[in-house]
C-alpha cells in the first residue's frame, strides 16, 4: 500500500502531495502552482526528485480554462487538450 500526505497553502488550496510506500520510502511528490488563486501548473516528481510529467493550464480573460498542456519528463510538449 501507499500513503499520501497532502499539504495546503495559506488559501486552503492543495500545494503538495507526497506519497510513500508501505516501508516509508518516497515514491512521488506532486507540486501544485497557483497564480491569484488559480491552478497554473502541476508537476509530478519521482523518488529522486526528477520530473515525471507536468500539466500547464491556460485560461481566458474570464478565468475559464481553455487549454491544458502536457509535458514529459524532459519538458517536451506531449499534447494539448482544449
Amino acid at each position: 500500500y501507499n500513503v499520501t500526505t497532502y499539504e495546503y497553502n495559506a488559501d486552503g488550496m492543495l500545494a503538495k502531495a507526497t506519497t510513500v510506500d508501505k516501508d516509508g520510502n518516497l515514491t512521488s511528490t506532486d507540486i501544485y502552482t497557483y497564480e491569484n488563486g488559480v491552478l497554473m501548473e502541476y508537476t509530478s516528481y519521482d523518488a529522486e526528485n526528477k520530473p515525471k510529467y507536468t500539466y500547464k493550464y491556460v485560461y481566458d480573460g474570464n478565468g475559464k480554462k481553455i487549454r491544458e498542456e502536457r509535458y514529459d519528463s524532459e519538458g517536451k510538449l506531449e499534447g494539448i487538450d482544449y
